[in-house]
């Protein structure tokens, strides 16, 4: 790697028995008749335009393309089954068997598959604090309406003692009887109004 870090990747082709590579970017080409010269004629090639930097060939031609998506979608199988094993709390090397690689990959592909899960869980709880609607007022009010008050007064109020009723009554006047008597002064008595509640309560 070049002491800047920069790395870059260039597609070389195969023309005839030669591979060649062409830098846009930079106006840089490169050509051998292997990887490795081709590799390093684009670094000449790229310090003569002032620029350092690691360079990394990428060969391409139509059957490597279609073997890189055969690559790309074993990868995607190998790692849904290992999921789906460890789902099923079987043990890794058992996954590594089943699958048919090292036990050591297998580690690796779920050690990745947790970091994975952890990653998207952090951003779906961050995604969820930014985008949580403020509380509506009406979520703090009663729904219900509000009690009506009485001025009649409350049951436990008149159901006390019947004789603590019965002495707050008024006491009314009636007339005593004439005796029959001539002359006799006409009486008056104090007659108290009792009600069934003045009887002293049984239990």
């Amino acid at each position: 790697m070049s002491e800047t870090g920069e790395t870059i990747e260039c597609r070389a082709s195969r023309l005839g028995r030669t591979w060649t590579v062409y830098v846009p970017k930079h106006g840089v080409y490169g050509h051998g008749g292997t990887l490795k010269a081709v590799g390093e004629s684009t670094a000449r090639g790229l310090e003569l335009v002032g620029v350092t930097a690691e360079v990394v060939i990428i060969p391409v031609t139509p059957e490597l393309e279609r073997l890189r998506s055969a690559d790309e979608v074993r990868t995607t199988a190998l790692s849904e089954a290992i999921a789906a094993l460890a789902l099923r709390r079987t043990t890794k090397r058992d996954i590594a068997l089943a699958t048919g690689v090292p036990a050591r990959q297998v580690k690796e592909i779920l050690a990745e598959q947790a970091e994975e899960s952890n990653r998207r869980l952090r951003r779906r709880t961050q995604a969820d604090r930014h985008t949580a609607p403020a509380p509506h007022p009406e979520m703090f009010t009663d729904p219900r309406p509000p009690r009506r008050t009485s001025s009649r007064p409350a049951p436990w109020a008149t159901s006390c003692a019947p004789w603590a009723l019965s002495a707050r009554r008024p006491e009314r006047r009636a007339p005593f009887p004439q005796t029959g008597h001539a002359g006799h002064p006409r009486a008056t008595a104090v007659v108290q109004v009792i009600s069934h509640f003045d009887a002293p309560a049984r239990y």
